[in-house]
């Protein structure tokens, strides 16, 4: 027996705690408590009126069969923590005899002993069918939490803008972050930033990122990420003032998604593309050096 109270000898005794103590007839454990049917708050009901007699059921159930004890040896407040449980086995009382000297337990102490563990064993089978529901009915919401969780994880995107005039002059050898775009180099393909003035849609621009060649994802490049759906807008030239040349994107597998028609090197023009899907991409030249003076994205991640 454990965190149980138990009648012997005109007495009341309080096993406390969840350890379980083994009790033979006659054993008088633990704390002499007040008779429980006497404290205020013990049980929410402690009137027995089961007729053996009669159809058990239909005394305990419900019409839609479920178990309805009334109260009865429900405890409450402070003894709230006795009785049945959810989710544990039954409490059990072990009892074995003693020799002819020990003290022989009274019919009634055995009849008050057998109400209440009635009792409990009839409120925890009435628990059962509660916990089943809210099992239940923690499945059915782990679909909606599961959805919850995946639309808390798409990433919200924003405009992202990278201006040469934001970028150190110089000679760039490996992959630099500016505003949250990524300038893609490496020392033996090199992206240079230098001075360049042009007006253009109301922009002074002082200077230039020069590509220097044909691009891939590795090397002379402009890399960008987005949240889904994008807009792309770029002001650039050829480096060849005779030569008009392709500028086209490119994805993390060095797939061409979409190009546009080859740029003069004459005066600045503005390329825009359009991109369906979330992902990360590369802006490129497909052949001969192209420089960037301007790039914006609508939907972006910043790196």
């Amino acid at each position: 027996m454990a965190d149980s109270i138990y009648y012997n000898s005109g007495k009341y005794y309080n096993l406390s705690g969840s350890l379980f103590t083994s009790l033979v007839s006659g054993d008088k454990k633990g704390t002499v408590v007040t008779d429980p049917a006497k404290t205020a708050g013990m049980f929410k009901n402690t009137v027995n009126a089961i007729d053996m007699s009669k159809n058990i059921d239909k005394q305990l159930r419900n019409s839609d069969g479920t178990v309805n004890m009334n109260g009865l040896y429900e405890t409450i407040g402070s003894y709230a923590s006795m009785g049945a449980r959810f989710n544990v086995a039954n409490q059990m009382i072990s009892v074995s005899s003693k020799n002819s000297s020990s003290e022989v337990t009274k019919p009634e102490e055995t009849t008050k002993a057998q109400e209440t563990t009635k009792a409990t064993e009839v409120a925890t089978k009435e628990t059962q069918a509660p916990t089943k529901a809210t099992e239940a009915t923690t499945k059915e919401t782990q679909a909606p939490t599961k959805a919850t969780e995946a639309s808390s994880v798409s990433t919200k995107g924003e405009k992202l803008i990278l201006n040469a005039n934001d970028v150190s002059t110089g000679k760039i050898k490996s992959s630099t972050v500016v505003d949250g775009l990524k300038i893609v180099a490496t020392s033996k393909k090199t992206v240079t930033v230098d001075k360049s003035d042009k007006d253009y849609k109301n922009i002074s621009f002082t200077k230039r990122i020069k590509l220097g060649g044909a691009g891939s994802k590795s090397a002379r490049a402009i890399a960008f990420k987005t949240a889904g759906e994008s807009k792309v807008k770029i002001y650039a030239t050829s480096s060849d003032t005779d030569t008009s040349r392709l500028i086209k994107i490119i994805d993390k597998n060095g797939n061409d998604v979409t190009s546009t028609a080859k740029i003069p090197g004459s005066s600045l023009k503005s390329v825009s593309f359009r991109l369906d899907e979330a992902g990360e991409y590369y802006i490129v030249s497909e052949s001969g050096g192209v420089n960037i003076y301007y790039v914006e994205v609508s939907n972006g991640i910043a790196y």
